[in-house]
C-alpha cells in the first residue's frame, strides 16, 4: 500500500487555491439547493458549516436540504454574553487610548484626530481588534459549550490572524495563532471540499445517521442563581488579566506586521 498522498500538505500556496476551490463549491451548491441571503448572495457561512460540521456527506446533504431551526438559547446566555462584550469593548478602548493608540467601534465617526489605529469589529460571538494590518479575533463564551469548527471557520477568513476565547465561567483563556495552525486549517478546508464535492456529483444524499434531534435541544439554564454568580465573578475578577493578555497580543502581532 502506498504512504498517504496529502495534497493540501504543500506549502503557503495551498491557502490561496483551497480558498478558491471551496468558494467555487459554496457558490455551486448555492445555486444547486437556492441557497441565497436577502441581498442574493451565497450563504458561505451556512455551507460551509455544514461540509465542515458533517462528517457523513449525506448528513451534510440533510443539513443543506432540511436547515434546522435556531438553537432556542436561553435570554440569559445572551444577556450574560452581551453584558461582558459591553464591558470588554470600553476597558479594551480605554487601555489602548492609555497606550497612545487611538481605538473606534466600526461605525463609529472617527473624529479630528485621523484615521484610527485600532478599529473593533463586533462579529457573532465577540469582537475583531483590527490594527495595522493585523487582526486578533475574540470570541466569549458564557456557557460551557465551544465549537472548534466555528473558531477554524474564522480561521478561513482572516488566515493570519490569532483568535482568543475566553470561556468566562469556566475561568479559562486560551488562543490559536492561525499562522502557527495553518496545516490544520489546510486540512479541514480539504475536508469540505470533498464532501461539497460528493454533494454535488450527487453521489451523497442517503444514511441511516439521525443526528437532527441531539442538534436542536434547547439550551435552557436549570440553576440561574448559579449562572449569574459565576458570570459576575468571573468577569469582575478575571477581566483585567484578559484585556491584558489580549493587548500583549495587539503588541505582538503589530510588531510582527512592522517587521515583515
Amino acid at each position: 500500500m502506498q504512504s498517504a498522498n496529502l495534497p493540501f500538505m504543500c506549502g503557503e500556496e495551498s491557502l490561496g487555491r483551497l480558498r478558491s476551490e471551496l468558494d467555487r463549491v459554496c457558490e455551486e451548491i448555492a445555486e444547486k439547493f437556492n441557497l441565497f441571503d436577502t441581498r442574493g448572495r451565497p450563504k458561505k457561512s451556512f455551507i460551509v458549516d455544514a461540509l465542515m460540521r458533517n462528517i457523513c456527506p449525506a448528513c451534510a446533504f440533510k443539513a443543506l436540504t432540511q436547515p434546522r431551526e435556531d438553537d432556542d438559547v436561553d435570554a440569559l446566555y445572551r444577556e450574560g454574553h452581551g453584558l461582558a462584550l459591553n464591558i470588554l469593548i470600553e476597558m479594551l478602548r480605554y487601555e489602548l487610548k492609555r497606550n497612545g493608540l487611538n481605538a473606534v467601534v466600526e461605525g463609529e465617526v472617527p473624529g479630528d484626530y485621523g484615521r484610527p489605529d485600532v478599529t473593533i469589529k463586533l462579529s457573532n460571538q465577540g469582537i475583531i481588534l483590527e490594527l495595522k494590518g493585523a487582526a486578533i479575533i475574540i470570541e466569549l463564551k458564557t456557557g460551557v459549550s465551544i465549537s472548534l469548527i466555528q473558531l477554524l471557520k474564522y480561521g478561513i477568513e482572516h488566515p493570519d490572524s490569532i483568535i482568543a476565547v475566553w470561556r468566562i465561567r469556566m475561568k479559562q483563556f486560551f488562543i490559536i495563532d492561525m499562522r502557527k495552525h495553518r496545516q490544520i486549517l489546510l486540512a479541514i478546508m480539504f475536508a469540505a471540499i470533498n464532501r461539497g464535492l460528493a454533494i454535488l456529483s450527487g453521489t451523497a444524499t442517503e444514511c441511516h445517521h439521525n443526528n437532527r434531534n441531539s442538534q436542536n435541544k434547547a439550551s435552557r439554564v436549570e440553576n440561574p442563581q448559579q449562572l449569574l454568580d459565576e458570570l459576575f465573578t468571573s468577569i469582575t475578577n478575571d477581566l483585567p488579566s484578559i484585556v491584558d493578555a489580549i493587548l500583549r497580543l495587539a503588541g505582538e502581532k503589530s510588531r510582527a506586521s512592522e517587521n515583515s
